[in-house]
């Protein structure tokens, strides 16, 4: 059983969200992002997934030849395509 200083609860669209914080986890990543920070960050496993969320509209910040994602449009764009679903 976690500790209850491991975890973090917050409340999201009626919804509960508990989220466990763990050394080398998404909070000690930074504000911008590389791709593969980004990956981490939203939980996935490969730049096809990454880049098929770039297509529907997740915002990527490029300067020169940087791309950069902020963990605020990160959040954003999940919560944009969330919804209920029932099966």
């Amino acid at each position: 059983m976690q500790r209850k200083k491991d975890r973090e609860c917050s409340l999201k669209n009626g919804f509960y969200e508990v989220k466990t914080m763990k050394k080398g986890k998404s909070s000690d990543l930074p504000k911008y992002m590389n791709f593969k920070q980004a990956m981490k960050y939203l939980g996935i496993g490969s730049y096809d997934t990454l880049h098929y969320f770039i297509h529907e509209g997740l915002k990527v910040i490029v300067i020169g030849n940087i791309n950069k994602i902020s963990k605020t449009d990160a959040d954003d764009f999940m919560t944009s395509h969330s919804k209920n679903m029932w099966y």
